[in-house]
C-alpha cells in the first residue's frame, strides 16, 4: 500500500517525529507529535496506534531513525 493511499483513505496513523515546535509550525492533518526523543519511552502508546505508522520528519533523516528503532522493538 502506498503512503498516499494510507493518508488519503486514513489506514494508519501518521505519526510526526519533528519537535513539538515544528510540529506546531505545520503538521499534516491527523497526525500526532510524537518527537523522536520520546519513542523509546512511549512504545506502548505506539504499539496501540492503528496501522500502518507512517513515519514523518521534515529530512527523513529523523524518521529513519525512528523506524530502525520501531522495527527493533
Amino acid at each position: 500500500m502506498d503512503i498516499q493511499k494510507i493518508v488519503s483513505e486514513k489506514k494508519g496513523t501518521i505519526v510526526d517525529v519533528r519537535s513539538p515546535m515544528e510540529f506546531m509550525g505545520g503538521h499534516v492533518a491527523g497526525s500526532i507529535n510524537i518527537p523522536l526523543q520520546e519513542i523509546p519511552h512511549r512504545l506502548d502508546e505506539i504499539k496501540n496506534l492503528k496501522t500502518p505508522l507512517v513515519l514523518r520528519c521534515a529530512s527523513g533523516n529523523r524518521s529513519g531513525q525512528a523506524r530502525v528503532f520501531l522495527a527493533q522493538n
